[in-house]
């Protein structure tokens, strides 16, 4: 039987991904993660950073093509 704090570590821990990353010389940028919703934060050059939703779905390419202004 899991209980709260087991449960909690599982969420926030094991299943929650949170990387940084730095995009390559192509601007391009790979990760794996859990089926479902991301919400992406990117940051560049000292410009304001730029919010978007995405979801990962079973069965789909899950390329996502996003442009900072």
């Amino acid at each position: 039987m899991l209980n709260y704090a087991t449960l909690k570590r599982l969420v926030k821990g094991k299943w929650w991904t949170k990387a940084q990353l730095r995009s390559g010389a192509d601007g391009t940028v790979a990760f794996r993660g859990f089926l479902g919703d991301y919400r992406l934060t990117i940051r560049r050059d000292g410009k304001p950073a730029v919010v978007k939703q995405v979801s990962l779905v079973r069965g789909t390419a899950n390329r996502f093509t996003i442009t900072i202004p």
